[in-house]
């Protein structure tokens, strides 16, 4: 039963980024966007107070978000994410082909046309 209900929570954890919290300042996360939807964006923990956290999003603004809307920042190679493409400013499926050492820009290759490409975080999306 332990193994189980354990093995719920970690399919919770990864189908729901939010289930898991931010616990430190500067810790990177994934977050639900205040006008985001259902799409999590990155952003760094700048400072945690009881249920609220404030975070610096990756375009650089910030806001306090309650501490349920944040998640572990868990993309990796393989991971298929929304990424805005530049030259029509739309989102388009992608999947990670490399991440870089700094943590934040990345190799992806379109779906579309199998196109690679290098990009940041700051212009990608998952699904929460």
């Amino acid at each position: 039963m332990k193994r189980l209900m354990l093995g719920a929570a970690a399919a919770l954890a990864c189908a729901h980024p939010a289930a898991a919290t931010a616990q430190e300042s500067g810790e990177v996360v994934l977050a639900f966007y205040e006008r985001g939807g259902s799409w999590v964006y990155p952003a760094t923990v700048r400072s945690v107070s009881g249920d609220w956290v404030t975070l610096e999003w990756d375009t650089g603004s910030t806001s306090v978000v309650d501490r349920s809307r944040v998640g572990l920042f868990h993309w990796t190679v393989g991971s298929e994410l929304n990424c805005k493409w530049d030259v029509d400013g739309k989102f388009y499926t992608a999947r990670i082909t490399r991440m870089g050492d700094d943590g934040r820009s990345m190799s992806i290759v379109w779906t579309m046309d199998n196109s690679r490409d290098r990009i940041t975080t700051s212009k990608c999306r998952s699904a929460g």
